[in-house]
């Protein structure tokens, strides 16, 4: 490198897995990268193949790899170094990605980085200590014009579970939630959750990259149910679970009762704010909403019957008109006779 030319075209390199490959055998991921740049991937079964896909990939960079690929990196022409602030951030989003099963590239990086943040804020308040399962919380959502109401219980605070959201958010959970008291409540919201995010443990490479990233300890999964079925997470959810993992991060520091938290998630061109505050009867969700996040549309009401007439008493009634008379019947002709034979 030139003297006084900064290290921003430098490409870093660092490992990511283990992970199975498509045909089961142990594998990892090499992930070279410039800071601010496109991150180039490739597997290989070890760190020497895998710096090496790297190495071909350079065109004359200069190259940088964490110092845990530092035996194998040297060899190359790697110099080892620890990644800088920037690469952390983006290495925790490729190891979401890895973990959670996310396709690279379907969701989109800057929305999984703001997701990893609500986490962090969320674990780093403690937020299942503080509020209890049987805590009832009711959800504003809110995106440009669409909104959705939602019954939010945190789990984790009795230690029989690991920490986590369950929200739900379709019509019929909601209706059934408004019926029970507490504890019951909470029982049934984890039953009938649209949207989970459990803080896992594992693996353990992913909450080391995770951790150095963002300084969230575990891996935050969240998953979408639609008709009872596992859907896939898209952008808007990722938005939907940040946004709410802020509020109730910010609902964990309160210290004054009756007052609503605050979380706000903003990227790939999206917006998403959420409310929370305590609730004792959950409102139905509108019909119209965040058509991604799970509502479930109101019934379209059934059309009106036209209404019948009431009886008009017999003395309020018109008189009823004379019958004509009926006309005189029209003699009936007679019958022609019968030609004779001949």
């Amino acid at each position: 490198m030139a003297q006084g030319e900064t290290a921003s075209g430098v490409i870093h390199a660092f490992r990511l897995g283990p992970t199975s490959s498509s045909g089961g055998a142990q594998t990892y991921v090499y992930v070279g990268l410039v800071d601010g740049g496109e991150a180039r991937l490739h597997e290989a079964p070890g760190d020497a193949e895998g710096l090496a896909l790297l190495q071909g990939d350079a065109l004359g960079q200069a190259l940088s790899c964490e110092p845990s690929l530092a035996d194998a990196g040297k060899p190359l022409g790697f110099e080892t170094a620890l990644l800088p602030p920037g690469v952390l951030k983006t290495r925790a989003v490729l190891a979401y990605e890895l973990a959670s099963g996310i396709q690279h590239g379907a969701s989109r990086p800057d929305a999984i980085a703001v997701f990893l943040k609500g986490a962090a804020a969320f674990w780093a308040a403690h937020s299942w200590e503080v509020v209890g399962p049987e805590e009832r919380l009711h959800v504003t959502f809110q995106q440009g014009n669409g909104e959705v109401e939602g019954e939010v219980s945190v789990v984790g605070g009795d230690g029989t579970r690991l920490p986590g959201v369950a929200l739900c958010d379709a019509r019929a959970a909601l209706e059934e939630l408004a019926t029970l008291p507490g504890n019951d409540a909470a029982e049934a919201a984890l039953r009938l959750a649209n949207l989970t995010i459990d803080m896992e443990r594992d693996p353990g490479w992913a909450t080391e990259a995770i951790e150095e990233g963002y300084g969230l300890p575990r891996v935050p999964v969240a998953a979408r149910q639609s008709a009872g079925k596992v859907a896939r997470m898209v952008t808007q959810d990722l938005l939907v679970a940040a946004a709410l993992l802020e509020a109730i991060a910010a609902w964990a520091g309160l210290d004054e009762e009756g007052v609503a938290a605050e979380g706000t998630a903003e990227a790939a061109g999206m917006r998403v704010e959420a409310r929370l505050r305590a609730s004792d009867e959950v409102r139905a969700a509108p019909a119209e909403g965040l058509t991604l996040v799970g509502a479930t549309p109101a019934p379209a009401p059934e059309p009106e019957s036209a209404p019948v007439p009431e009886a008009v008493p017999e003395s309020e009634s018109e008189p009823e008109s004379e019958p004509e008379p009926e006309s005189e019947p029209e003699s009936e002709s007679e019958p022609e006779s019968e030609s004779e034979s001949g």
